[in-house]
């Protein structure tokens, strides 16, 4: 993969690598020759470096995943080759990407998502499973929209906060629609665009989702592991990824305001006492849970990226009583029907893009002096 110097090839050997496996491993079980294929690509990509070893060991990485969830899904011979089908899916977008100049690269991650919309909806209609092409389809627009948000030279945290949301609501939709293999093929279909595109900073924004599907397969095999988090269906998990990232957001965007500071508290009140309420709603008790946990993990973030920065405290002052107090006020979430959520959460939404909106419009970078 590292030879090939390609963005294809890479991708197609992990395709190759992992397709071939239930052909030569019957003696030690498809399961193991997985895992030590697993290593064996990590280990080889690490050490050898390069973006071609990455790109396989992250294929071989997502395309097991995939093929894992889906023995799990049905017993259908053709589920357990799923996560194989949609990486050779990426590959052959990545291959028809290719030849596209520079000038026109906004429409590779175009060329990805027709490929992959149209192998979902063939892979749908093969298995008579509608819920797999929506997952699909969930999973190209997210791609699409990291893609437009994340710039490679631009390392703004608030672009990237809001990038790992939109990944933990994508791993929420997915999973709703086909449970974990629908999460599956949604990071598949997510990946394929950013591969396509090169962003490889929007790629890493899809880390918590990467969690979360390795979260389903742990379940799914069955080893008794997830027993001691009592999760549910992942809440406390994704609750916990969000109170990690809302904290840095609102640090990012202090001190950034073209409006008097009584004005700029507001807004960040109205934010801080907004967000929790609508967590604990969409996750329940073990939200509260997870986002209290999470907010304190922040700092230790904030610590290992930035050094001093004590206003992180503040941000903490303000997320942890409100999640008391929602948590209060919300104590029957756990027992509200989806009827019950759906305008609570419409409501909460309206809100925050809304302050999100005026923050951002009235936000611009710090003048530089220029030195005398």
């Amino acid at each position: 993969a590292t030879w090939s110097g390609g963005k294809s090839v890479p991708i197609a050997l992990a395709v190759a690598g992992v397709s071939t496996l239930p052909l030569v491993a019957p003696g030690i079980g498809l399961a193991n020759a997985q895992l030590g294929f697993l290593i064996a690509s990590g280990l080889a990509a690490f050490v050898v470096g390069g973006d071609g070893a990455q790109r396989f060991a992250l294929t071989s990485l997502l395309a097991i995943a995939g093929n894992r969830l889906g023995s799990m899904h049905a017993e259908a011979a053709a589920y357990q080759v799923i996560g194989s089908e949609i990486a050779l899916a990426v590959a052959l977008a990545s291959l028809i990407a290719l030849p596209i100049p520079a000038k026109w690269s906004f429409l590779r991650p175009v060329t990805g998502a027709v490929v992959m919309l149209a192998v979902g909806l063939f892979a749908s209609q093969q298995l008579g499973e509608e819920a797999l092409v929506i997952a699909v389809a969930m999973g190209v627009a997210v791609g699409v929209v990291l893609y437009l948000l994340i710039d490679e030279s631009n390392t703004d945290t608030v672009r990237i906060g809001l990038a790992t949301i939109l990944s933990i609501g994508l791993a929420t939709v997915s999973f709703a629609a086909a449970r974990g293999l629908g999460m599956a093929l949604a990071l598949l279909s997510a990946a394929c665009i950013l591969l396509i595109a090169s962003n490889l900073r929007a790629l890493l924004t899809l880390g918590p989702l990467v969690g979360l599907v390795l979260y389903r397969v742990l379940r799914e095999e069955g080893t008794g592991a997830t027993r001691a988090l009592d999760i549910g269906q992942h809440y406390t998990l994704l609750a916990l990824a969000l109170g990690a990232i809302v904290p840095l957001m609102f640090i990012d965007w202090r001190g950034k305001l073209n409006l008097p500071s009584t004005i700029g508290a507001a807004l960040w009140g109205v934010l801080g006492l907004t967000i929790p309420p609508l967590v604990i709603t969409m996750f329940g008790a073990r939200g509260a849970v997870g986002f209290v946990v999470g907010i304190g993990m922040a700092a230790s973030i904030e610590a290992i990226r930035r050094g001093l920065n004590l206003a992180i405290y503040s941000v903490i002052a303000i997320l942890a009583p409100a999640t008391l107090f929602a948590l209060h006020w919300a104590a029957n979430a756990d027992d509200l029907s989806r009827d019950q959520k759906v305008p609570v959460l419409v409501g909460a939404g309206i809100l925050i893009l809304a302050v999100s909106a005026l923050l951002a419009w009235f936000s611009a970078p710090k003048a530089v002096e220029s030195a005398s």
